[in-house]
């Protein structure tokens, strides 16, 4: 990166790049965590039948408003 923006083309490693290139990882490490986070922990409430009632809408509107089948909206529902 040194060398892209600052066009020095010394071979030597300094602390200063080594500290760049720590917190470069630092950073990819915390956002791969949070890309993690996003796909693989499911923090949604569960469904319940009094939510679909304040919903207003029966079990059939909400398998079609998330394209699914009112078969899997009752057994959502029952557990």
């Amino acid at each position: 990166m040194d060398y892209v923006c600052n066009g020095n083309t010394s071979t030597v490693i300094d602390s200063q790049s080594m500290q760049t290139a720590i917190n470069l990882t630092e950073y990819f490490r915390a956002t791969a965590l949070k890309v993690y986070d996003k796909i693989f922990i499911d923090n949604t409430p569960p469904l319940n039948k009094k939510d679909c009632r304040s919903l207003g809408a029966s079990q059939n509107e909400i398998a079609k408003a998330i394209k699914t089948s009112q078969q899997y909206i009752g057994k959502l529902l029952k557990e």
